[in-house]
């Protein structure tokens, strides 16, 4: 029952984390909708105002990105403790998640 309930938060976190990394490119793409791909060319407070947006994007996609990969590394400690031979992996819990990195 806590594999299948961790295996769900971590599911969940996979999705979080996939609207993060769009929240991130969705801020870029705004701003250069309004001002232009050339960021030399936009005005002073535009390129602030993108820098703290942008910024504030990446630091809640590091945050989602840490709780996920602590979930994974306590289900990864307590499956290295379980016996799976005899469970059907293939549609319940995996016996094993891979930490994500920023980079998608």
């Amino acid at each position: 029952e806590w594999f299948v309930d961790q295996a769900t938060y971590i599911d969940k976190m996979d999705a979080d984390v996939k609207l993060y990394r769009q929240r991130v490119a969705d801020t870029t793409t705004q701003y250069e909708l309004t001002h232009g791909k050339d960021r030399a060319t936009w005005p002073p407070t535009a390129q602030m105002q993108y820098g703290e947006d942008y910024k504030q994007a990446k630091d809640d996609l590091l945050a989602i990105i840490s709780q996920r990969n602590n979930l994974v590394r306590e289900y990864n400690a307590q499956s290295e403790k379980f016996n799976w031979s005899g469970y059907d992996t293939t549609s319940g819990p995996k016996p094993r998640y891979d930490e994500l990195s920023l980079a998608p």
